[in-house]
C-alpha cells in the first residue's frame, strides 16, 4: 500500500517566509537547510495538534526538541489518550487522520509537490502508524480507506479556521519550543468535541 500521491499537491503557504525569517532571527547561528527543516517540522507538529483538537482529542502538549550538538531536531505532540484495543470505527478513523495531519500540514505549509518523499524523509512513524490503523479499520480496502482519510484531512487543511489554528501553533513553536496544555487551549479554544 502506498501512502500519498500527487493529488497532495499544495501551493507554499503565504505565511511560509515569515516564519522562516523569524527563525532566522531567532537562531542567526542555523544554516538555511536546518531552518527549512525545522520550519517543516513545526509544520508537521502543529498539523497533528490542530486536527486532534478538531477531533477532540485531548492533547497535553505539541513541541520541537532542538539538538544543539548536532544540528538535530524532533517533534512530538502528546495525546492523554491514544486508541485502544477495542476502541470503535470512528475513533480509529479519527486517530489515522490525526496521523496524517503531519505530514499533509507540512506539505500545505512548506509548497512540497511530493508527499511521498516527506513520508520517506520525516514520516516513518506515522506511515507505519497509519499503516496499523488502516489494517484495523478496513482490512481488505486499505487504499480506499487511506484515500477518503487523505480526502478528509486535506479538505479540514483547506479550511481557514483550521489552517488558522496550525498557523497560531507554528507562532507559538516559534516563541518556544514547547506548547503546554494550557497554551494550547488558550491558542485553539476549548476542547472540541464535535469533530467527529
Amino acid at each position: 500500500m502506498k501512502t500519498g500521491s500527487n493529488r497532495n499537491e499544495w501551493t507554499r503557504c503565504p505565511r511560509y517566509g515569515e516564519f522562516l525569517e523569524r527563525l532566522r532571527i531567532k537562531y542567526p547561528a542555523f544554516g538555511e537547510q536546518r531552518l527549512k527543516r525545522l520550519l517543516h517540522t513545526m509544520y508537521h507538529e502543529s498539523g497533528h495538534g490542530a486536527i486532534a483538537h478538531h477531533f477532540g482529542v485531548e492533547v497535553a502538549y505539541v513541541k520541537v526538541s532542538l539538538s544543539e550538538s548536532d544540528g538535530s531536531h524532533r517533534g512530538e505532540v502528546f495525546y492523554f489518550s491514544g486508541p485502544k484495543i477495542d476502541s470503535d470505527k470512528e475513533t480509529l478513523e479519527s486517530f489515522l487522520k490525526i496521523n496524517l495531519a503531519g505530514v499533509m500540514a507540512a506539505c500545505k505549509g512548506t509548497g512540497a509537490v511530493n508527499i511521498n518523499a516527506l513520508w520517506e524523509s520525516n514520516g516513518y512513524d506515522d506511515r507505519q502508524e497509519a499503516f496499523t490503523l488502516i489494517g484495523r479499520i478496513a482490512p481488505r480496502s486499505r487504499d480506499r480507506c487511506l484515500e477518503t482519510a487523505e480526502m478528509h484531512v486535506k479538505e479540514l487543511l483547506a479550511s481557514s479556521d483550521l489552517w488558522h489554528r496550525v498557523q497560531l501553533l507554528i507562532n507559538a513553536l516559534i516563541e518556544k519550543p514547547v506548547v503546554p496544555m494550557d497554551d494550547f487551549y488558550r491558542l485553539l479554544g476549548a476542547k472540541n468535541s464535535s469533530g467527529k
